[in-house]
């Protein structure tokens, strides 16, 4: 029987999966933007005006649909213990954070939720009580 997770990994737990969610609502509520403005006559003039274009609003989606994922993943993947977990979790998570960086250089924005929600939740998990929890839980 695996002891029982640690309160400081359930609380990067938790903030995975509400960066997660929020970053999915952001993401639809642009996504909608962004067909709306698109299926207006001039929509192409209403981005250009707001400094950007079309293609760079997509890559924008695009980069803010794999943060949320990889957020999302991580969080999954935290609840199954074992040191590859870590390693994968801590993986996900950094990558979710550079993907979240990535984006606010593409659509010129500044991103601070997936940014610090990732630096919390890897101190998070880096805790002795979390790294404890992943090394006795096993592969």
């Amino acid at each position: 029987m695996n002891p029982p997770m640690p309160t400081t990994a359930k609380a990067a737990r938790i903030v995975l999966f509400v960066t997660a969610g929020v970053l999915g609502v952001v993401l639809v509520v642009n996504l909608l933007n962004l067909v709306f403005l698109l299926s207006a006559p001039d929509g192409a003039e209403v981005l250009a005006g707001a400094g950007t274009t079309p293609v760079l609003a997509v890559a924008g989606l695009a980069l803010g649909l794999a943060s949320t994922v990889c957020f999302l993943l991580g969080g999954l993947r935290l609840g199954r213990g074992g040191s590859r977990s870590h390693l994968v979790v801590r993986i996900l998570v950094g990558l979710g954070g550079l993907l979240t960086i990535a984006n606010a250089l593409v659509v010129g924005q500044l991103a601070y939720m997936g940014v610090i929600s990732a630096m919390v939740a890897l101190g998070l998990v880096q805790t002795r009580s979390a790294r404890g929890w992943f090394e006795a839980t096993g592969d």
